[in-house]
């Protein structure tokens, strides 16, 4: 599932067009995660991890590290 504040596609870095499923300009701030600022792309990887963890459970964080191969010690 992907949100954007807009219903068009945005392009990444690499071409590829990604198409929100939803889209919209004034989202809750529970659902909203941190910026990502300056912070290594590591640490806020990990900052990520933890919100998807608290957010959806261990497992589902899991999959995505599993996902993007990104080890993590308690991962099940």
């Amino acid at each position: 599932m992907t949100f954007a504040s807009t219903a068009g596609a945005v392009e990444s870095r690499n071409g590829i067009r990604i198409i929100p499923d939803r889209a919209s300009n004034n989202w809750s701030p529970d659902r909203l995660l941190p910026a990502v600022g300056n912070r290594k792309p590591a640490e806020a990887l990990d900052e990520v991890l933890a919100a998807i963890r608290e957010r959806y459970g261990k497992r589902t964080a899991g999959i995505v590290a599993m996902q993007l191969e990104y080890p993590q010690q308690d991962a099940p």
